[in-house]
């Protein structure tokens, strides 16, 4: 496959201005660390996220990610740290990023906890020109020169995490504050910019029997310049054991709505699989076999712990 790399084709594949530039998440409700440096810590142990998504399936170029995080409380619970590393490509871009988060508990009523969360990260975004399927066009567009680009930026984050019992949860966030220039041009007057993104969430997890929970959770995503984007995620647990449950995106994938299907099954106590597929809704669907996800996640626990805490709570 042939790119011709113009400003305007590297703005809407890489996603570099007036889109959303983070990679999508169908666990968003069980992978919260990684938007929110407020949830760090939020359980009463210590958990692994791995996750492994590919978008766009038959896609060429399409996006593919790996995200791993680790949180845990400290100080009984009032205290949590969290770490988080990203890796993600589309297109010609590899994009790399670490963080590390610190958040405090405080205690609103005995059923009520707000956690205040920051984080500073590392990121690396590097864009190889030179491959012998690549076609530049230096002439119209001098933000990227006709070279290997590499750049590496530092930022800091914050985010807010409301618990209410462990059956209604709320978060706003944003895991960088400051845009960063994205080009390695800097002899031109406009060149990619990656923007600040925010993000409100909240959800729950219900009782509808005595065995069967509904489980709600909403994620807004915003970016300056960019439509407000939305995930809405209706979930269903038996036996506090098995998950399924569907997303409907409003924008999702980065190219229009799209519906997702998730299950999760608790292969252990402390052990958890989930699996997800998307089908875009929009023109996408004629050019991919739809966006795929696999999550593995570790809790630090025992069996007592599980009487205690709801599994698939956050």
């Amino acid at each position: 496959m042939k790119y011709i790399l113009t400003l305007s084709l590297l703005i809407c594949t890489a996603l570099l201005l007036q889109a959303q530039q983070e990679p999508q998440n169908s666990f968003f409700m069980y992978n919260q660390a990684m938007y929110n440096p407020g949830s760090v810590g939020s359980k009463d142990y210590a958990s692994v996220n791995a996750i492994y998504r590919q978008q766009w399936v038959g896609f060429e170029g399409a996006p593919v990610s790996q995200m791993l995080t680790f949180d845990a409380p400290l100080v009984g619970d009032r205290v949590g740290i969290g770490i988080s590393v990203r890796h993600y490509t589309i297109g010609l871009t590899t994009d790399w990023r670490a963080s590390m988060a610190y958040s405090y508990k405080m205690q609103i009523t005995p059923d009520a906890t707000l956690r205040f969360g920051i984080q500073g990260s590392v990121h690396y975004l590097g864009m190889d020109f030179n491959g012998n399927d690549v076609i530049t066009d230096k002439d119209n567009d001098q933000s990227f020169v006709n070279q290997p680009a590499n750049k590496y930026t530092g930022n800091v984050g914050a985010g807010l995490y409301f618990n209410l019992k462990n059956v209604l949860w709320a978060g706003i966030s944003t895991p960088a504050f400051y845009p960063v220039t994205l080009g390695n041009n800097d002899d031109v007057l406009v060149t990619a910019t990656e923007a600040p993104h925010f993000y409100g969430a909240f959800g729950g997890l219900l009782d509808m029997s005595e065995t069967i929970q509904f489980k709600p959770s909403v994620l807004l995503k915003y970016t300056p310049d960019a439509p407000l984007d939305m995930d809405v995620n209706a979930s269903v647990v038996f036996n506090r054991s098995f998950m399924v449950g569907a997303t409907y995106g409003l924008g999702g994938d980065g190219g229009g709505d799209d519906a997702v299907f998730l299950a999760g099954y608790q292969i252990l106590h402390n052990l958890m699989l989930g699996v997800s597929y998307g089908l875009p809704l929009s023109g996408l669907s004629e050019t991919n076999d739809g966006s795929f996800e696999v999550l593995l996640r570790y809790d630090v626990k025992s069996e007592k712990d599980d009487l205690e805490n709801p599994r698939f709570f956050n």
